[in-house]
């Protein structure tokens, strides 16, 4: 059996062997083919994964930290993507990152493991985490005395050659000794912090409270004289002695003035506080005496003392209110010092007698009777009458005094006016003809009318028969009157405007038959030909005499003029405009077509009819359309003319017309040996032409050329290493040194390498690389598969 195994790219050192030795740079898939003594074969593959991990570095932000304290650790790994940690050791905050917090209790070694998931490599390295022991301190227990100043603090602990730091420092004698003395202040928290030589402390604190401190030493109290205030001491649980000899936690205040306590505690720690007490005096409120009013809708009471505040009994709460309506009113008013006074006052409204005398218009022939109340009252006329009521027979104002039983009196009075009798007579009932009309009068003076036609002028004028009444009235006076009238009929209007085409005849009807007729013409008859444009008239006289005069315009209208034209012969893809002229108003084609103008590019007869609303007229014409020259099936080559035959054959088609190429040729065909557009015109056997074109576009079959040996010496000559060739849509490129580090990397086809890492020149020697790319595989530019390529090369200087 033979074996032929790949890529056979150097890392194989026998590509025929039954179990060669490979040694990849990177990880590598190879390929083997096995084929036996009589011709059988058979093939396998299998991947050679590299790991990338080479480096690890543990490192902490701090080795040595107190006790309580946290130092952050750092792994630094040098590999492939995807690497994972793994920690050990007490006190971490994640044991699976590359960058955890370790808080430990005591000194640690914290290992961290890495290992790459492609290969299985793995690498581990530890780092020692130092820990100062703990320490202790006790400043003392919380107390509660009668003065802080003098007092002297002092901590307890183990910390070995240690300083100190009382805080605050202000008060204090100093703040850096063991047992400083207080000089000033009050109640407070002081901490003490103790440090070693390393910088590792212990921290406590002590409180300390002074008896009576922040009880105030002095309140003012204000009340109303008749609610006076409770003083209580403000500390409570002591004994307490008032400067008015009681000796109770809280008294009422019997005076104005300072009123003080003294309190006394268990240690006999004293506190002395002193109440200044003013009692207010109550606000003066009098709403006055009780009240009636006669004829009044409203009365204001008033509380008096501006800026305080009010509460009546209608929940109203301004100084002031006005009443409506008889009852007592109380309001409540309260000062600025808040206290509070009260009154309250009768209010009572008497009602004036009611005015129930108004203006009246009467007719004379019945007067009308004037009514000022009702019998209780009393009264006293304008005319010396005392009764109620009084009949008003002449015009003029009247007055009345009207007084009620609570003593209330008002005078009203009233305008009386007597309107004068009303007269109408509208005359006998009458005819006459229809058209004509007749005036109507009920004209009386200072009078208003309504007709049974609903009109309401003196006069009204009336054309049809019926029966017509009118109403007339002045200020309070009214007559009516009624007249019958008949309309006699006239003749009917028959005529009408005629509009019609001048190759018509139009004929009038006058109508009315029985009726007698004079035309315009001097023509009696009934009916009229009609043969010129122009207005005609014709009276028309009924039996019964009546008679009309009615009139009627002729208008003849002329047809429109259409010409399409004589039959004609175009070439295929002209376009013949037909135009059917501008006098009509509506168009119909044999094509369907609606519009004065259509375009005709095929052959056939076209027809059209023309009508101006009137008159309609037609017309045709016959068209034929030639055969144009075909135009070429392709509008784009594409083609290789670094290739044999180095030239692409272009055909115009159209065999037997003339040719004229934008190259000077006249062939039917020529052979283009240049990229670009090509221009023919063609003129066939019918004399018809056209232009066409074609372009002649670069596309050649795909390739990539890979060099081995390259001399980036500055020269300007093989200074860079690239791949190239055609059709190349994307390319990534790798290079390697002898350890598989990637020491280079481009995704760009026109970029290669200067043979440089690190900004520094590589040494001469021999270094792999790969590549991985793409064609164009036409020229829409479609990407074909992805492709990769390994290989070596070398640097020489």
């Amino acid at each position: 059996t033979t074996y032929n195994w790949t890529p056979n790219d150097g890392t194989i050192d026998d590509p025929h062997a039954h179990t060669p030795l490979v040694t990849p740079s990177a990880s590598t898939s190879y390929t083997v083919q096995a084929v036996n003594a009589i011709g059988c074969s058979a093939q396998a593959s299998v991947t050679v994964t590299v790991g990338q991990l080479i480096g690890l570095d543990l490192s902490a932000t701090s080795d040595t930290i107190c006790q309580g304290q946290s130092t952050q650790l750092s792994a630094l790994a040098q590999g492939g993507p995807g690497l994972t940690y793994q920690w050990t050791g007490d006190g971490l905050n994640n044991t699976g990152i590359a960058n955890p917090v370790a808080t430990p209790t005591t000194t640690t070694t914290y290992t961290c493991t890495i290992s790459e998931p492609g290969s299985a490599c793995t690498l581990s390295e530890s780092v020692i985490i130092v820990v100062n022991t703990g320490y202790m301190a006790d400043a003392g227990p919380d107390l509660s005395i009668c003065s802080v100043v003098g007092h002297q603090l002092h901590v307890a602990h183990n910390v070995p050659g240690a300083t100190y730091q009382w805080l605050p420092e202000a008060g204090l004698n100093t703040g850096n000794i063991q047992s400083p003395t207080i000089l000033s202040g009050g109640s407070g928290t002081w901490t003490v912090t103790i440090t070693d030589a390393n910088g590792c402390s212990v921290t406590d604190e002590v409180t300390l409270n002074e008896a009576f401190e922040g009880v105030p030493t002095s309140q003012t109290v204000s009340a109303c004289a008749n609610e006076p205030p409770l003083l209580t001491a403000p500390v409570s649980g002591v004994d307490h002695v008032w400067s008015t000899g009681a000796t109770s936690a809280a008294i009422i205040a019997p005076y104005s003035g300072p009123i003080s306590v003294t309190m006394t505690d268990e240690q006999g720690c004293e506190g002395h506080t002193t109440f200044h007490v003013t009692l207010h005096p109550l606000p003066v409120v009098d709403l006055g005496a009780d009240t009636a009013l006669c004829g009044a809708t409203d009365f204001v009471l008033h509380a008096g003392n501006p800026g305080a505040q009010f509460l009546w009994s209608t929940s109203a709460q301004t100084p002031q209110i006005t009443v409506e309506q008889t009852g007592t009113y109380s309001v409540s008013v309260t000062d600025a010092n808040g206290c509070t006074a009260s009154d309250a006052v009768h209010v009572a409204f008497h009602e004036l007698p009611p005015d129930l005398l108004n203006d009246v218009t009467a007719c004379v022939m019945d007067p009308p009777v004037l009514t000022a109340g009702p019998a209780a009252h009393s009264y006293l006329w304008s005319t010396n009458a005392t009764t109620p009521s009084i009949v008003a027979d002449a015009s003029g104002t009247y007055e009345v005094l009207v007084t009620t039983a609570e003593g209330c009196s008002a005078t009203y009075d009233a305008v009386v006016t007597l309107a004068p009798e009303v007269f109408v007579e509208l005359g006998n009932d009458t005819s006459f003809c229809e058209g004509g009309a007749l005036l109507l009068n009920a004209l009386n003076p200072d009078a208003t009318y309504l007709w049974s036609t609903g009109q309401t002028t003196p006069e009204i004028s009336v054309s049809t028969s019926g029966s017509y009444a009118v109403l007339v009235s002045n200020a309070a006076c009214q007559a009516t009157d009624t007249i019958h009238l008949d309309v006699l009929p006239g003749p009917l209007n028959n005529l009408s405007d005629i509009t019609i085409c001048s190759t018509e005849t139009a004929v009038l009807d006058a109508g009315n038959p029985g009726a007698s007729y004079l035309w315009g013409n001097g023509s009696t008859t009934q009916t009229l030909v009609v043969t010129a444009s122009g207005p005609q008239q014709v009276t028309v006289t009924m039996p019964n005499g009546c008679s009309g005069t009615f009139n009627a315009q002729i208008t003849l209208v002329s047809p429109p003029v259409v010409e399409l034209g004589t039959d004609t012969v175009l070439c295929e893809g002209d376009v013949l405009w037909l135009d059917a002229g501008p006098d009509g108003t509506s168009y119909t084609w044999s094509n369907g077509a609606a519009s004065p103008t259509i375009a005709v590019q095929q052959g056939g007869t076209y027809s059209v009819q023309v009508g101006n609303g009137y008159c309609v007229v037609a017309d045709s014409i016959t068209t034929v359309f030639n055969p144009s020259p075909v135009r070429m099936a392709l509008r784009q080559v594409f083609t290789c003319l670094d290739e044999d035959p180095r030239h692409v054959r272009l055909d115009a088609g159209n065999p037997g017309s003339q040719f004229v190429w934008s190259s000077g040729e006249n062939s039917q065909v020529v052979l283009a040996s240049a990229y670009g557009w090509y221009y023919v015109d063609v003129k066939n056997i019918f004399d018809c032409t056209a232009r066409d074109s074609v372009q002649v576009s670069e596309y050649c079959p795909s390739a990539i050329y890979v060099p081995n040996t390259f001399t980036p010496n500055g020269d300007g000559l093989n200074d860079v290493f690239i791949p190239v060739g055609k059709n190349i849509a994307s390319m990534e490129l790798l290079i390697f040194d002898r350890w598989g580090a990637v020491i280079f990397e481009s995704n760009d086809p026109a970029m290669g390498w200067d043979g440089q890492y690190r900004s520094a020149p590589v040494k001469e020697d021999i270094y792999m690389w790969r590549l991985r790319y793409r064609f164009a595989e036409d020229p829409e530019g479609t990407l074909g598969m992805e492709q990769e390529r390994m290989g070596h090369i070398q640097v020489m200087r």
